[in-house]
């Protein structure tokens, strides 16, 4: 796994102003915070920012935050917890950073991803992704940064629900047994009953083409 650095300095100044003049200078503002530390308002390089951003799994990433103060660095296990970006320009505005403890568990959200082809799928049938993402816990060292699931044996009406996934060391966090994906099969029977429509539409036609057209008096 890429070991991930992102250096920041203490943000002196808050406000709507101040933090527009810290972009100008290549500088993102920023929030570190935790279940067990005071908040602390930072400025964040950009560049390594934006190199965290373009990795679809940014939310699931941890990395190590080395803050800057008094010429000496305080350093940090993080996640990106949520970020801003301007609808308009596409550039981020605010970052928040949130401290992970190695030794507890977290939740969090991670993508589904489907591998394989489905026996019902190579049937005609049409695979339906009902979960995009699912709730985990686990120890950061084990966050997954995806999971996959393999459709390889799913047939016709048949799904995979989330009690079924085995991952090791990570916990699906499921209320109920919902399905994440399943195999929907073609509707066979609706194409019938839609032919048999139209060729008992057309017979009728037939037949009054057949029928003699009655003279006028």
């Amino acid at each position: 796994m890429e070991n991930i650095v992102i250096e920041a300095t203490i943000r002196e100044k808050t406000g709507k102003e101040a933090n527009r003049k810290i972009r100008k200078q290549g500088l993102i503002p920023a929030i570190f915070y935790g279940k067990y530390t005071e908040n602390i308002p930072l400025n964040v390089d950009a560049k390594s920012l934006y190199k965290l951003l373009s990795k679809s799994s940014a939310l699931n990433v941890i990395f190590d935050l080395r803050i800057k103060q008094d010429g000496k660095f305080l350093e940090k296990k993080v996640m990106l917890k949520d970020y801003q970006i301007d609808p308009i320009k596409r550039e981020c505005l605010h970052a928040d950073f949130y401290e992970v403890k190695m030794d507890q568990k977290l939740r969090v959200r991670v993508p589904i991803v489907v591998v394989g082809k489905s026996v019902g799928v190579e049937k005609g049938g049409i695979l339906e992704l009902l979960r995009r993402e699912i709730e985990v816990e686990c120890l950061p060292q084990y966050m997954p940064d995806k999971i996959e699931v393999d459709v390889s044996n799913l047939d016709f009406s048949q799904s995979i629900h989330a009690k079924e996934l085995k991952l090791e060391n990570v916990e699906v966090i499921a209320d109920t047994n919902f399905a994440i994906v399943t195999v929907i099969p073609p509707a066979v029977e609706e194409v019938a009953e839609e032919k048999e429509e139209e060729e008992e539409e057309e017979g009728k036609e037939k037949e009054v083409e057949k029928e003699p057209s009655s003279s006028s008096e």
